[in-house]
C-alpha cells in the first residue's frame, strides 16, 4: 500500500498559473522552477534494457521539488559521431513539462579526448553544455574552467558575464558547493550533493533565485555528473556503444 501511495505522489506535477494544457495561449515557460529551493533528479528505469540486462541503467530521468512533485521530465539523446572513449560522448538533454511540451534543451557537442582540468583552458579540451529556454533562445553556458589540480566548472550567462563558480572534489560522496560571483567576491548560492546508494541527486538553490539561472544551474547539475573522469565509476547514465 505505502508503494502505491509514493507512485501517486510521484505522478503529481508541480502547479504553476500557467500548467493548464487546455489554454489556447499556453506556451512553454520557466515558471515550474519559481520558488524552488530544491531539486531532485531522479533516474527512471528503462523497461526493455532492465528486462534484458537485468540492469537499471537509463537515459530518461525526472526532476522533482522538495514536495516531491514533478518539475520536469527529462530524456538524453546521444549524437551518432563516432567515439573512441563514452565519455567524450556529445548528447542533447531534452526537458518536458506536463503538457509535453520542450522547455527547456542543453546540448554537450562532442569533443574528443575532454575533461583534463589542467588544458581547459583550450577551448577543444574543455567540456561545456549550452542551455536554451525556450529552445532556440540560448540563455547560457556551463564551461570547465582550466585547474592545475581538481575540476571546477563556471556557469556563464548569455551576455557572457561568469553567473557562479563550481569547483569539484574527486569524492563522489562529497558535498559539491556552487558559489555566485560578484564583481569582488564569491558567495555560497547553493550545493550539489549525490547518494551513491539511490540513483538521486540533490540540488539545493535560493528560492528566489531567477528562474534563468536556475535552468543554467540545472545544466551545471548534468554536466558535472556526466563529465569524464567525475563519476566514472558510478555514472547516472552508462554510455553504450
Amino acid at each position: 500500500m505505502e508503494d502505491n501511495n509514493q507512485d501517486k505522489e510521484l505522478s503529481e506535477w508541480v502547479e504553476t498559473p500557467d500548467s493548464s494544457c487546455l489554454l489556447s495561449n499556453n506556451f512553454p515557460t520557466l515558471q515550474s522552477l519559481a520558488g524552488v529551493g530544491e531539486v531532485w533528479v531522479i533516474t527512471l528505469p528503462d523497461p526493455v534494457t532492465e528486462a534484458q540486462s537485468g540492469e537499471t541503467n537509463s537515459n530518461r530521468c525526472m526532476l522533482l521539488n522538495a514536495e516531491r512533485q514533478k518539475i520536469f521530465l527529462v530524456h538524453q539523446e546521444f549524437d551518432s559521431e563516432p567515439k573512441v572513449y563514452a565519455q567524450d560522448k556529445g548528447y542533447v538533454m531534452h526537458l518536458y513539462d506536463r503538457c509535453e511540451q520542450e522547455v527547456i534543451r542543453m546540448t554537450r557537442p562532442y569533443k574528443f579526448c575532454t575533461g583534463f582540468c589542467w588544458c581547459a583552458s583550450i577551448n577543444h579540451c574543455s567540456v561545456h553544455i549550452d542551455v536554451e529556454a525556450p529552445v532556440g533562445q540560448l540563455i547560457g553556458t556551463v564551461k570547465q574552467s582550466v585547474s592545475y589540480w581538481y575540476p571546477a566548472f563556471d556557469v556563464i550567462g548569455a551576455d557572457g558575464r561568469k553567473l557562479f563558480h563550481i569547483p569539484i572534489s574527486t569524492d563522489l560522496t562529497a558535498v559539491i558547493r556552487i558559489y555566485r560571483v560578484r564583481e569582488h567576491s564569491a558567495s555560497s548560492a547553493g550545493t550539489l550533493s549525490r547518494d551513491i546508494r539511490y540513483p538521486k541527486i540533490t540540488l539545493t538553490l535560493p528560492g528566489d533565485l531567477d528562474v534563468k539561472n536556475k535552468a543554467l544551474l540545472l545544466g551545471a547539475t548534468f554536466l558535472i555528473q556526466l563529465s569524464r573522469g567525475l563519476v566514472r565509476e558510478t555514472p547516472l547514465w552508462y554510455f553504450d556503444d
